[in-house]
């Protein structure tokens, strides 16, 4: 890797997608209800959820672990501030009415722990990103396929269980094409990334 490519790759690029996310949360606050809010910083998050499957599968070798990561983290930051929102304005920070949601929402009140757990999971999948990159590039298929499939499992349940109208079209289409994208890659490329720090 080049000169350029360094500067690049480890300050104008996280710069941008930093700068870009920021600005679209600060809009979403100023000029949004609490409705807006918790439905903008979700689909911000889906944003970054589905740009990290796409780095995934289709990136090239340049780049590609440090894209991920900070697809990842700004997903993983959207989705936790979209949390904070809708506790705060759907939930006024109740556990309870958080369960009740669900339960209105799924049938299944106690799927709220699975939210818990698909929080926890996706931090935790970050932090090692970050913590220590080198065992997180060299993951087996296996430990991937899990953390992945249990998070995708959970953000199409939520894309498309709580999700109406045009949010939910267009988080069918994300994942059709996801799993397009994925499915003709499979057999030629392989899960694990090229670790460039």
């Amino acid at each position: 890797m080049n000169s350029k490519q360094v500067v690049f790759s480890r300050w104008w690029l996280p710069a941008i997608f930093v700068t870009m996310t920021t600005l679209l949360l600060g809009f979403t606050f100023a000029l949004c209800d609490g409705e807006q809010i918790t439905r903008n910083t979700v689909r911000l998050a889906l944003f970054w959820y589905a740009a990290t499957y796409f780095v995934l599968v289709t990136g090239s070798d340049f780049l590609r672990f440090r894209l991920i990561r900070w697809c990842w983290t700004l997903g993983l930051i959207c989705y936790l501030i979209h949390v904070a929102v809708a506790f705060h304005y759907y939930h006024q920070w109740s556990h309870g009415r958080a369960v009740s949601h669900t339960q209105r929402a799924s049938g299944f009140g106690s799927g709220i722990f699975a939210s818990y757990l698909f929080s926890l999971v996706w931090m935790a999948d970050v932090a090692i990103a970050w913590r220590h990159p080198k065992v997180y590039a060299s993951r087996t298929r296996s430990r991937q396929t899990v953390i992945h499939g249990f998070l995708l499992f959970m953000v199409v349940n939520g894309a498309i269980v709580f999700a109406s109208g045009l949010t939910r079209w267009i988080s069918v289409m994300i994942f059709a094409s996801i799993v397009a994208v994925w499915w003709r890659n499979a057999k030629t490329r392989p899960t694990k990334v090229t670790l460039e720090m």
